[in-house]
Protein backbone atom coordinates (compact mmCIF):
# COMPACT_ATOMS: atom_id res chain seq x y z
CA UNK A 1 0.00 0.00 0.00
CA UNK A 2 1.20 3.17 -1.03
CA UNK A 3 1.05 6.58 1.17
CA UNK A 4 -1.53 9.16 0.30
CA UNK A 5 0.07 11.40 -2.51
CA UNK A 6 2.62 8.86 -3.94
CA UNK A 7 2.43 8.27 -7.57
CA UNK A 8 4.10 5.01 -9.00
CA UNK A 9 4.68 4.87 -12.46
CA UNK A 10 2.57 2.63 -14.71
CA UNK A 11 0.16 1.94 -12.06
CA UNK A 12 -3.11 3.15 -12.11
CA UNK A 13 -6.10 3.53 -10.24
CA UNK A 14 -7.10 0.32 -8.31
CA UNK A 15 -3.33 -1.26 -8.90
CA UNK A 16 -4.36 -1.39 -12.76
CA UNK A 17 -2.15 -0.64 -15.75
CA UNK A 18 -2.20 3.31 -16.23
CA UNK A 19 -3.33 3.17 -20.08
CA UNK A 20 -5.51 0.12 -19.83
CA UNK A 21 -8.25 0.32 -22.62
CA UNK A 22 -11.42 -0.93 -21.26
CA UNK A 23 -12.79 -3.68 -23.66
CA UNK A 24 -16.48 -4.17 -24.27
CA UNK A 25 -17.98 -7.15 -23.29
CA UNK A 26 -18.43 -8.24 -27.03
CA UNK A 27 -14.85 -8.09 -27.70
CA UNK A 28 -14.21 -10.17 -24.96
CA UNK A 29 -16.87 -12.69 -25.91
CA UNK A 30 -15.30 -12.85 -29.32
CA UNK A 31 -11.92 -13.00 -27.61
CA UNK A 32 -13.26 -16.24 -25.90
CA UNK A 33 -14.98 -17.47 -29.26
CA UNK A 34 -12.08 -17.44 -31.30
CA UNK A 35 -9.81 -19.21 -28.64
CA UNK A 36 -11.66 -21.46 -28.42
CA UNK A 37 -12.62 -22.34 -32.01
CA UNK A 38 -8.67 -22.31 -32.29
CA UNK A 39 -8.12 -25.13 -29.39
CA UNK A 40 -10.88 -27.06 -31.20
CA UNK A 41 -9.63 -26.84 -34.72
CA UNK A 42 -5.87 -27.82 -33.10
CA UNK A 43 -7.51 -30.47 -31.78
CA UNK A 44 -9.18 -32.03 -34.58
CA UNK A 45 -6.09 -31.84 -36.41
CA UNK A 46 -4.07 -33.60 -33.67
CA UNK A 47 -6.62 -36.15 -33.81
CA UNK A 48 -6.62 -36.44 -37.59
CA UNK A 49 -2.88 -36.92 -37.70
CA UNK A 50 -3.18 -39.56 -35.53
CA UNK A 51 -5.53 -41.27 -37.30
CA UNK A 52 -3.15 -40.99 -40.56
CA UNK A 53 -0.60 -41.84 -38.67
CA UNK A 54 -1.94 -45.20 -37.52
CA UNK A 55 -3.57 -46.34 -39.97
CA UNK A 56 -6.86 -46.61 -38.70
CA UNK A 57 -9.92 -44.20 -37.19
CA UNK A 58 -9.24 -43.79 -33.04
CA UNK A 59 -13.60 -43.87 -33.64
CA UNK A 60 -12.98 -47.46 -34.28
CA UNK A 61 -13.88 -47.44 -37.90
CA UNK A 62 -13.03 -48.61 -41.25
CA UNK A 63 -9.74 -48.64 -41.54
CA UNK A 64 -7.72 -46.40 -44.14
CA UNK A 65 -10.44 -43.56 -43.27
CA UNK A 66 -9.99 -40.94 -40.39
CA UNK A 67 -13.49 -40.35 -38.39
CA UNK A 68 -13.41 -36.52 -39.80
CA UNK A 69 -13.26 -37.65 -43.70
CA UNK A 70 -16.52 -40.50 -42.21
CA UNK A 71 -18.21 -37.32 -40.95
CA UNK A 72 -17.64 -35.51 -44.02
CA UNK A 73 -18.21 -38.14 -46.71
CA UNK A 74 -20.80 -40.88 -45.05
CA UNK A 75 -21.30 -44.35 -47.44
Amino acid sequence: MTRPGVHLAGVGEGGGPAHARPRSRAVAAAARLAAALLVFVLALLLVTGLEVVMGEPLSGGRAGHTSLGDLLHPR
